[in-house]
C-alpha cells in the first residue's frame, strides 16, 4: 500500500485518486494500487481495508 512519508513532497509524487480527485499530498490516509491499470487511490475510496497488506484491488473502472 502507498502511504504518506513525509519526505515525498515533490509534485511527481504527487498523483490523483480516480474515486474523489483528492491527491496523495493532500491525504493522510492509506493508498491502494490496482493491479490492471496500476492508478492508485484512497483505500477508503476503493472500499478496501487499508490493514490488509495482502490486498489484490481492481478498482471499479478496470472491472468493467
Amino acid at each position: 500500500m502507498y502511504e504518506q512519508n513525509d519526505d515525498q513532497t515533490s509534485n511527481e509524487d504527487d498523483v490523483e485518486c480516480p474515486y474523489c480527485g483528492n491527491t496523495y499530498l493532500q491525504s493522510t490516509e492509506g493508498w491502494v494500487q490496482c493491479r490492471a491499470c496500476l492508478k492508485w487511490a484512497h483505500c477508503s475510496c476503493a472500499g478496501e481495508d487499508d490493514n490488509d497488506d495482502e490486498l489484490y484491488h481492481i478498482c471499479d473502472i478496470c472491472k468493467v
